[in-house]
């Protein structure tokens, strides 16, 4: 690292030097200088993956101070960068949910639907569903997400054996009979079948 410093301070601008002495941080553990380097780098005309790269650096140090803000604010950058980075994606979701950011996260999921094919459409969907339902709470956004999903998937029967059950657990009683109605019209062995038959007998009784 003695070697890399005296070299930076003959080449400031040396974008391969840098990137060595970020290297050398990081194999010493040491996040904070990790995170210099990589704005250095950034300032020095980094685009694109590269810059998504050094960006997730930075977003790993402000993480490491416990700076949630600065970890988001860097997550983001990354991402558009390189939309397509799973790391930050994952990383940035977490982040989202354990700060109660439900909202900005189920905005983030409908983009990605968005720009999706299947069967990562319905994938995302559900999981924005299930977002809507468990922690927003809002059934009727959920009901419509559920609905997309299921539009999107190969195999519905999950979707719509779950999508049932949430209607049931919000008490909305006609999503619920409609939800119902679509889930025995599917391809259910004799004993579901018999079951959700039996259970909406209870209930007219």
């Amino acid at each position: 690292l003695e070697n890399l410093d005296r070299a930076i301070e003959l080449r400031p601008e040396d974008a391969a030097i840098r990137q060595e002495r970020m290297l050398a941080f990081e194999l010493l553990g040491d996040v904070e200088g990790a995170a210099t380097e990589a704005r250095q780098l950034l300032s020095l005309g980094a685009t694109g993956t590269a810059a998504a790269s050094l960006r997730f650096r930075i977003a790993e140090c402000a993480q490491a101070r416990k700076d949630t803000t600065g970890a988001q604010q860097a997550l983001e950058a990354t991402l558009e960068d390189d939309p397509e980075s799973a790391a930050a994606s994952a990383v940035l979701e977490d982040l989202l949910l354990d700060t109660g950011q439900y909202e900005r996260q189920l905005e983030r999921l409908a983009v990605q639907a968005e720009r999706s094919s299947r069967p990562g459409r319905c994938q995302l969907l559900w999981r924005a569903a299930q977002l809507a339902a468990k922690h927003l709470p809002d059934f009727e956004r959920a009901n419509a997400l559920y609905g997309q999903a299921i539009e999107a998937a190969d195999d519905a029967l999950p979707l719509l054996r779950e999508r049932y059950g949430a209607a049931l657990r919000h008490g909305a009683i006609e999503a619920a009979r409609l939800a119902r109605r679509a889930l025995l019209s599917a391809d259910l062995e004799d004993e579901e079948r018999a079951a959700i038959t039996r259970e909406l007998y209870l209930q007219l009784r």
